[in-house]
């Protein structure tokens, strides 16, 4: 874990600075280790040279690793066996390492070993084995959650498809066509936005709809026009051939006179499955999940929180007392800036590295105390001492009057978040200015963006003003921030003050003032025009995985023209997409989308930006439904242009209106309105 952070430190100080000798320095440990036989460090040069399309090394690397036991790595060598990369294709030994290792219950192995039965790469198809495997990796995924419920699952959701061909069909399962259907809807409906599964597994999708369609089944009704459709979408697959082409796609006749007594009686206890009735399977795993995590008893673990510099730091909730002790070596080296060990209760232990000593602060039931470490054994044993439940220990701690105020104002806060749940606007304000009178800046943020909101343009520039005077760097970073965007809302007047207010926010290292720095560089508020800055503040957010860099950043490139630009901006808009905050962003980033799949001129390309903007007019969106409309004007469907035209400007869309009062005016068509 230490050189691994230590690497990734010694790689942005060299982005940074162009200084790589700490990079020089990672890589020289980095070999040590390698040769003192640790499997974790094999792995991860081996991972890096595989990136670089060095498979033979890589593989020799991964052989090396797994020798020692290394997980990963004997999965990656079935993987790189079960397709040929960097050694001789070998099903048969893909099959025997992947699922010794399911049998050991590493997920995604488990999740190969069906892949390769549902696909038949030993000859054959075997379902009913590839159904096997995906339940059991379900059942896996599902106690992991109850064992480590903080720890990233495998994505379970590419054995859907598999499952639901077994389940539609009866293959390898007791047939359950109805909840099968089911799952096939929703999960298509999902993929359909976020194109997360393969190739071969979409296309396996798209073809059980197509069945879906052509035998009216699960309630639908047949519709020979949609069966088409998700037959030649499944058949667009440029591998179709090989991975689907032998499938038998005819309804089975396995079950036909039991389903009919079933539909009558209902299934007798042997009949039945665990997915009988269920909605779908991802619902039904999803909540297997949420109840064991619900049922897990243990204590629970600390988080250990490690930042690298200013804003990028990661967190841990598996690690030993060990890299706890290699934690504090490397804070007191100055690689890492902090280190924290964080409680369930939000009771913390925090040690950072300044003036050349290691400084200690606690938070504790709401009291704050800080102290100096003498040395890094005396900060090992206090930080061992609260890994082990100890509580903080030691003499010389001393309240710390600051840190009390931050309590006292996050109290105000949680108030004030509380009057707002309850519709109590005057109390929520009495509180807040309470709060702003004592000197809480995240009181007078509210209350700017509030006033912001309401129109009120000085009053907020005023709270959002007295904020910058706080001594909390985070705070006055987003005062800096608001006031920049503020002034953005008035541009010819205010430029300048928005270029230079967003220039000290970014400086300051907040992620969203880089966005709307390079916005301003972009469309020149404030500053020249200058589009290589706007691509460097971008990127310097992109680094942070920002969704609204990724969306200001695609627009950039489709602003290039052409399939090239369009290429680039897809994969960034999706990504934005399935963040959890979308809704914020989600037609911005949807409307990019369009346009993208639009500039890539497909005729498939072209279905799927018609299908988001048919999706965003059904939630009501009318500027989706207006560019649906001329959508539709375009492929000759002059009528379903006026009708989509009507609709939205009865609901009050006022550049449908304009449009149609334009178009009835002398138009050729003005007697079909």
């Amino acid at each position: 874990m230490s050189l691994d952070a230590y690497s990734i430190c010694a790689d942005i100080i060299r982005e940074d600075t162009g200084n790589g000798n700490r990079a020089e320095k990672a890589r020289v440990w980095e070999e040590r280790f390698i040769r003192l036989g640790v499997p974790h460090v094999i792995y991860e040069k081996a991972r890096r040279v595989y990136d670089e399309e060095d498979y033979e090394a890589a593989l020799r690397l991964y052989k090396e690793a797994a020798e020692r036991d290394h997980m990963e790595s004997m999965y990656n060598i079935g993987f790189m066996c079960l397709y040929g990369i960097g050694a001789e294709k070998d099903a048969a030994t893909a099959l025997h390492l992947l699922s010794n290792l399911g049998e050991m219950g590493y997920v995604p192995a488990m999740c190969q070993t069906a892949d390769i039965y549902f696909w038949g790469a030993l000859g054959e198809r075997d379902f009913a084995s590839a159904y096997s495997w995906c339940e059991r990796a379900l059942d896996r995924i599902a106690e992991l959650a109850g064992e480590r419920p903080r720890e990233a699952l495998y994505s379970y959701e590419a054995l859907l498809p598999m499952m639901c061909y077994c389940k539609y069909f009866g293959e390898g399962t007791v047939i359950d066509r109805e909840m099968a259907v089911r799952t096939i809807v929703a999960e298509l409906e999902r993929q359909e936005q976020e194109r997360t599964f393969s190739g071969a597994k979409m296309a396996l999708l798209q073809g059980l709809m197509a069945e879906v369609y052509a035998n009216g089944s699960g309630g639908y009704a047949k519709d020979k026009k949609k069966a088409r459709y998700y037959r030649q979408q499944a058949k667009s697959y440029e591998d179709y051939e090989e991975w689907l082409g032998d499938l038998e796609w005819e309804k089975s006749s396995e079950g036909l006179g039991d389903r009919f007594v079933w539909a009558i009686f209902g299934r007798s206890e042997k009949d039945k499955t665990p997915l009988t009735d269920v909605e779908n399977i991802r619902s039904w795993q999803e909540e297997r999940i949420k109840k064991a995590r619900m049922s897990w008893k243990r204590a629970r673990p600390r988080r250990l929180w490690i930042e690298l510099q200013e804003g990028y730091g990661t967190g841990f909730w598996s690690y030993t007392e060990k890299d706890i002790e290699k934690g504090l070596e490397l804070l007191w080296q100055g690689v890492y800036c902090e280190m924290k060990l964080e409680e369930e209760t939000g009771d913390y232990l925090v040690a950072w590295w300044e003036d050349e000593k290691i400084h200690l602060f606690a938070e504790v039931s709401g009291n704050c105390s800080r102290r100096e470490a003498r040395d890094i054994a005396h900060a090992l044993t206090v930080f061992m001492a609260w890994y082990r439940g100890e509580g903080l220990i030691g003499d010389g701690w001393q309240e710390d009057e600051r840190g009390n105020k931050r309590v006292r104002w996050n109290e105000i806060i949680t108030k004030a978040n509380e009057c707002h749940r309850k519709g109590d606007k005057a109390g929520r304000w009495a509180i807040l200015m309470e709060g702003a009178d004592e000197g809480c800046s995240k009181a007078m943020l509210t209350l700017g963006e509030e006033l912001a909101e309401a129109g009120d343009f000085k009053g907020a520039a005023v709270w959002f003003l007295n904020a910058t005077r706080t001594e909390e760097a985070e705070d006055k970073a987003w005062a800096w921030y608001h006031l920049g965007r503020l002034y953005m809302e008035r541009p010819e007047e205010k430029g300048i003050e928005a270029y230079y207010h967003l220039q000290r926010a970014a400086d300051m290292g907040l992620v969203a003032a880089c966005v709307l720095l390079g916005k301003c560089y972009e469309k020149g508020i404030g500053t020249a025009k200058n589009l290589q800055e706007a691509v460097k503040c971008y990127d310097k957010a992109l680094k942070y995985d920002y969704p609204p860099a990724m969306i200001a950043r695609a627009g950039l490139y489709l602003d290039e023209g052409g399939s090239q630009g369009a290429e680039k901006a897809i994969p960034l808009l999706q990504k934005a997409l399935k963040e959890d905050e979308a809704d914020t962003w989600g037609w911005d980033a949807r409307k990019l989308l369009v346009d993208a799949y639009l500039a890539k001129g497909t005729e498939e390309d072209r279905d799927i930006a018609r299908y988001i903007l048919t999706q965003e007019a059904k939630e009501g969106n009318s500027p989706a439904a207006h560019m649906l409309a001329h959508l539709c004007l375009e492929d000759g469907e002059g009528e379903h242009y006026r009708e989509i035209l009507r609709h939205i400007a009865a609901e009050g869309y006022q550049p449908a209106r304009e449009e149609l009062d334009k178009a009835y005016n002398g138009s050729s068509w003005s007697e079909c309105l």
